[in-house]
């Protein structure tokens, strides 16, 4: 069976090359494990792979009727794709250097950075805004502890050698929440006696 008997009706002199592809494609053949009997399916697959064989023929028979002008006018078109191709690339990771580098100068890590920059540019903008959320909170985590490691400890000890207290309740509420437990863990006594005396303020 060839392709002109496959075909049927369909097959004419006048179909070109994409027309008998498209054909072709929509020949079914039976599955095997289907109810059709195995006999039947051998054939119509026999058709088939000749019917595919026959198609790969005219292809090449079209490409040969060409022109050396239409060949190299679609060799261009071809060697334009690759080249667009190419240049997408090359500008996604021209890009993605780019965003790195200005991730980098906010004061993001090289991960974070890198992670963020790639989401960018491609369009996964989630994930840049679930790093930047990262990024402000180490930021903020880093300026609480830049803060507390600036803040001078309270002196306990007092030189002149009372019982009174050399930090006071009022000098621990002007202390922010963090600060107050700070001064607990490391000063428990001068702590407990501030707190111990009411007559401070």
């Amino acid at each position: 069976m060839n392709l002109k008997a496959l075909l049927g009706d369909k097959f004419t002199e006048e179909l070109s090359v994409e027309d008998l592809l498209k054909l072709a494609n929509d020949i079914e053949y039976v599955d095997p494990t289907s109810v059709v009997a195995k006999d039947v399916y051998d054939r119509l697959k026999v058709a088939n792979d000749k019917n595919s064989h026959d198609a790969s023929e005219w292809k090449k028979k079209y490409n040969s009727t060409l022109t050396e002008q239409e060949q190299a006018k679609i060799a261009s078109e071809q060697a334009s794709a690759e080249l667009q191709a190419k240049y997408d690339a090359l500008l996604k990771e021209t890009n993605v250097m780019k965003y790195t580098n200005q991730f980098l100068a906010s004061g993001m890590d090289e991960k974070l950075a890198k992670s963020s920059a790639e989401a960018l540019a491609n369009g996964d903008m989630d994930t840049v805004f679930e790093n930047q959320k990262k990024f402000a909170s180490s930021v903020k985590k880093q300026v609480t502890d830049e803060l507390l490691k600036d803040t001078p400890k309270p002196d306990g000890g007092n030189p002149d050698g009372d019982n009174t207290p050399k930090v006071t309740r009022k000098d621990i509420s002007k202390m922010s929440l963090q600060e107050q437990l700070k001064f607990s863990k490391e000063h428990p006594e001068e702590y407990k006696q501030a707190y111990g005396n009411v007559g401070e303020n």
